[in-house]
């Protein structure tokens, strides 16, 4: 049921946060998640904008990720079919796509 749904996806959404961490990007305290998913926040220092975000998105849909872009968060919203492996590619990913597109805020 979903408790055990909630369980199989917390270390997803933990392995999400520190890997974000790893990027620069922030996220909420542990306290404040959802159980479901998750909103990685950009730095308003790396110049990216919700349309440099919308790009990364079409990027990372090119390779097979799938996240969504809300204002300057990319969410992530695991499920069952998910795994460890699925996260660590979205970060990879990512630090090859987010350096591509980063300016220095003016």
């Amino acid at each position: 049921g979903p408790a055990n749904i909630s369980a199989y996806i917390q270390p997803l959404i933990e392995r999400a946060a520190a890997r974000a961490a790893e990027l620069g990007l922030s996220s909420p305290p542990p306290a404040s998640r959802s159980p479901h998913m998750i909103g990685v926040r950009v730095t308003k220092s790396s110049g990216l904008t919700e349309e440099d975000l919308e790009q990364v998105s079409k990027e990372l849909l090119k390779r097979g990720v799938h996240v969504s872009i809300r204002g300057t968060a990319i969410r992530i919203s695991p499920n069952v079919w998910n795994t460890i492996q699925d996260v660590d590619r979205l970060f990879d990913e990512l630090r090859t796509l987010l350096p591509a597109i980063q300016r220095p805020a003016l």
